[in-house]
């Protein structure tokens, strides 16, 4: 569900961050490839700077080396676009309540998102479409409903792996679920957070996963 309005925002499940080094923050190039497997994007917020996430929704700020948001109820911050194809994103979800990864994405309003919640014991992906003029919620179908096994409060390594239309979820090393969709083929992504307070996102890598040979 979403509140039309972005100042008060209730961005269905995107309560993202996302940082990175400012030399990342370019697309490849033409001509130019990237070797299967190497980092893209790497972020731990040591230094307190966030740089590269867009802070959309939430007023996200890095507190003691993790990125949160402060304010609203559905909060993101996204990466600028990259020239990513097939990709792997994870990261450390502190205290984890109600939180994911937007990925494939066209914009705030459209793409799929992998929701995570030990607040309610399940993880699933939802395709988000928001039509301009729209009052009501997105009206997301949630896709792949898995229970998590996990409980509030704990700290996940939450992955997802997207190579062609399929998506991969896993947490802490274990597969949760997959979906397939050919949806969005924008390479952008974002950090999600629900509205439960102290909630944080840390150690954000993305890995390419282009493999040319296919």
């Amino acid at each position: 569900m979403k509140i039309k309005s972005k100042e008060l925002l209730a961005v269905f499940l995107l309560g993202v961050g996302f940082c990175f080094s400012p030399t990342l923050c370019v697309g490849k190039g033409v001509g130019v490839s990237t070797p299967f497997g190497e980092i893209l994007l790497q972020e731990d917020f040591e230094d307190g700077i966030a740089q590269g996430f867009g802070n959309e929704i939430g007023d996200w700020k890095v507190i003691d080396g993790k990125y949160t948001a402060r304010r609203g109820i559905f909060r993101f911050s996204s990466i600028c676009d990259l020239d990513w194809a097939d990709y792997s994103l994870e990261a450390d979800f502190i205290m984890a309540k109600d939180g994911g990864f937007l990925v494939r994405a066209k914009n705030d309003d459209n793409g799929i998102i992998l929701v995570v919640r030990p607040s309610r014991n399940d993880i699933y992906w939802a395709e988000i479409c928001w039509t301009e003029g729209k009052t009501g919620g997105w009206g997301a179908v949630r896709h792949e409903v898995r229970a998590l096994g996990y409980k509030p409060g704990q700290d996940l390594h939450v992955k997802v792996e997207v190579i062609d239309d399929e998506f991969k979820a896993y947490v802490n090393g274990e597969i949760k679920t997959v979906f397939k969709s050919a949806e969005f083929p924008e390479p952008k992504v974002a950090l999600y957070l629900y509205h439960q307070s102290g909630q944080y996102w840390d150690n954000v890598v993305v890995r390419n996963l282009t493999n040319k040979s296919r």
